[in-house]
């Protein structure tokens, strides 16, 4: 989501933290799942990220405790067409990594749960 937001794409959880006035490391553990945000917590976050794309967005499409989203993907959820994340590029070679060739755009950002229930 973060790499979706470009005030967010460098140093997206300092600058998060910033915004949301708490701690990097809490941020970092919110991200990597060892914390249980507070209503409080989720509440900010979701302000902070609406602030910083421009339109109000659901605390849902963030937080989620059954592992689906009612938005289908953070791209869609950014208003983006499709991209690749960062990391599918090798700059070394100028040119997509092996494993990213047949990738789709957009695809890389949706919710695995959702993907599956989105085909039935």
């Amino acid at each position: 989501m973060l790499l979706h937001i470009p005030w967010y794409s460098i140093e997206g959880q300092a600058r998060l933290a910033a915004d949301v006035r708490v701690s990097r490391s809490t941020i970092s553990r919110l991200i990597n799942g060892r914390i249980t945000p507070s209503y409080s917590l989720v509440m900010k976050v979701t302000d902070a990220v609406s602030r910083r794309l421009g339109k109000p967005i659901d605390a849902r499409d963030l937080f989620t405790t059954d592992g689906s989203y009612p938005t289908s993907s953070a791209c869609a959820l950014c208003d983006c067409d499709g991209c690749l994340p960062p990391w599918a590029w090798d700059e070394r070679r100028d040119r997509l990594r092996p494993e990213w060739q047949t990738a789709r755009p957009g695809d890389w950002s949706r919710s695995p749960e959702r993907e599956v229930e989105e085909k039935t």
